[in-house]
């Protein structure tokens, strides 16, 4: 078998269980729901200047709240997005039963398959 690396993103990565349910909000838009993976302690800027550093004393900041991984695809992921007006509407932790909305405050990776996103 013979498959993209969007399909393998859509077909394998998006289906393997861990993923969650989240709703996408697009600015002016109807809410859909999309697949993901949600990072709900996101990354950390570091004295050392690493954007991932671990937990420690050099921790200076987060750079968001939480961080998510979608399809960069228009049918089930965001193929395109606004910044500062898009929304993405989950639980803040795992099993909660009232959502959280979340703005999208930026883009930490882009490539033809992924969008790694920050919420705030």
């Amino acid at each position: 078998m013979n498959l993209t690396i969007q399909e393998d993103m859509t077909n394998i990565f998006l289906n393997s269980g861990f993923q969650e349910d989240v709703v996408y909000t697009p600015s002016g838009g109807t809410p859909r729901t999309i697949k993901a993976f949600v990072f709900r302690e996101g990354s950390m800027d570091t004295n050392s200047g690493s954007r991932t550093g671990g937990l420690s004393n050099s921790t200076l900041n987060r750079y968001y709240k939480v961080e998510m991984l979608v399809s960069n695809e228009s049918t089930i992921g965001i193929d395109n997005l606004t910044i500062h007006e898009d929304k993405i509407t989950f639980p803040r932790r795992v099993g909660d039963s009232t959502n959280v909305t979340w703005l999208i405050k930026g883009i930490v990776e882009d490539d033809s398959e992924s969008l790694r996103i920050g919420l705030s």
